[in-house]
């Protein structure tokens, strides 16, 4: 019995450590069923997909409930769990019902009812060597897949090979649609790595490199990894040239900076800054109209946003309480955008809030808010310098998804924030010295 539960424990850790690793892949099979077309055009959004990743969420989440992980909460807690369960069924529901398009809202229920398995899964183990189970596995991959994106760069387009298995995509300079950055004149390839987008990536990156730096190395080899982490990051970073991203990391480290220097916790005025883009997040389609009509034709990706907004406070008002359905913002844009039809703007709009708002209403805003202020509870209760980082990853992934929805479209970017959550709700870091 006690040799089974032994290799059951190094299986869980093998699994995860090759999760943490693979996060940045998005290897996939996609299925094409009639409902994830528009216009005849295959839309990726509404493809249900199965990921690299899933296998490996599946077989984690296996592995708990053959060991009993799940099984560890206070039994006087389950009447107050069940009834909460139930209502929250009940809301699913609803929301499935009157959605436009119910299968593509049933399979991003059933996606977020992973990621919420996966950060609960994370929250229960006993980590207490963080830097074997998460600190060395993620410094490797920030390395590997940052190569990918530096050669991407330097060649002008993909590199194909056994890449392929790590899901990579197939592009190059000419490919229309794909990311340029023109320098001197000449057009170069942003970084992509394996990633959608180099914002996407962008954003994963800053997260993912603050994370892997919270707790110290023991070993001189693991100092200089964390070197070699720090530097072709930053490099991935700067050549994916995300402007938004570049804009909010300069903002967190001058607010960590002034603030120091005004001795005031960061994590408090983290609150602030998220409910400042939250209420900007909200105001945001009823400016947007007036915003356009300010607007030159040369700037593209603002006015996408922009068109995005105003849609979405259109698509609001037919569902405000339970939402319009999950996923389901691409599937009714046609209905409410007098734009030459055509594929780019077939997207979320490019703002959490607003896209969550539309998608789950009132009520998956509230629940959402509700999950948020846990969060940040839960750091001012347990004041440690990884609390302080927690709460710059927050503020980084609220005010970049106000202007970009990869925080809750894309496979990366939503994995790695369960992995946040997960350990955030994990007690392991609440008396580490940092």
């Amino acid at each position: 019995m006690f040799r089974a539960k032994k290799k059951l424990a190094i299986f869980q850790k093998i699994i995860f450590q090759a999760l943490i690793f693979l996060l940045p892949s998005q290897l996939a099979y996609h299925f094409w069923p009639d409902w994830s077309f528009i216009f005849g055009i295959r839309i990726d959004y509404l493809s249900p997909t199965i990921y690299l990743t899933d296998i490996l969420v599946f077989l984690l989440l296996l592995s708990g409930f053959t060991n009993g992980l799940y099984l560890k909460e206070k039994k006087n807690n389950a009447g107050h769990f069940f009834l909460k369960g139930f209502f929250f069924l009940v809301y699913i529901l609803l929301n499935l019902v009157f959605s436009q398009n119910p299968y593509v809202a049933a399979f991003k229920w059933l996606k977020l009812f992973e990621l919420g398995l996966l950060g609960y899964f994370i929250s229960r183990l006993p980590l207490k060597n963080f830097e074997d189970w998460v600190t060395r596995p993620l410094c490797y991959s920030l390395i590997f897949f940052s190569l990918i994106g530096i050669a991407q760069f330097i060649s002008g387009k993909t590199l194909g090979g056994i890449l392929y298995l790590f899901g990579e995509r197939r592009f190059n300079l000419l490919t229309p649609g794909i990311a340029l950055k023109e320098i001197f004149g000449k057009d170069f390839l942003r970084a992509y790595s394996t990633f959608p987008h180099p914002n996407s990536l962008a954003g994963y990156y800053f997260v993912a490199l603050l994370l892997a730096l919270s707790f110290g190395f023991k070993k001189i080899f693991h100092h200089k990894l964390k070197i070699m982490t720090i530097l072709f990051s930053f490099t991935s970073l700067i050549l994916s040239f995300s402007t938004s991203s570049f804009l909010v990391i300069v903002f967190i480290f001058l607010s960590v900076y002034l603030l120091k220097k005004l001795n005031i916790n960061f994590v408090k005025m983290a609150k602030i800054f998220i409910f400042s883009a939250i209420v900007f997040s909200l105001i945001l389609p009823f400016i947007s109209k007036k915003a356009l009509g300010l607007m030159g034709t040369n700037r593209e990706s603002i006015i996408n946003r922009l068109v995005l907004a105003e849609a979405s406070g259109r698509i609001l008002v037919k569902s405000p309480t339970i939402g319009v359905g999950l996923n389901n913002f691409i599937v009714l844009l046609p209905y409410y955008v007098s734009y030459p039809r055509v594929s780019w703007w077939l997207q979320p709009v490019h703002n959490i809030f607003l896209l969550l708002f539309c998608e789950t209403g009132v009520i998956g805003l509230f629940m959402f808010l509700n999950i948020l202020s846990k969060f940040f509870s839960k750091l001012e209760k347990h004041k440690t310098v990884f609390s302080e980082i927690l709460a710059m990853i927050f503020v980084f992934t609220i005010l970049t998804g106000t202007v970009d929805h990869y925080w809750f479209t894309l496979q990366q970017n939503l994995l790695l924030l369960s992995l946040i959550f997960g350990l955030t709700f994990n007690n392991f870091w609440c008396k580490v010295k940092v």
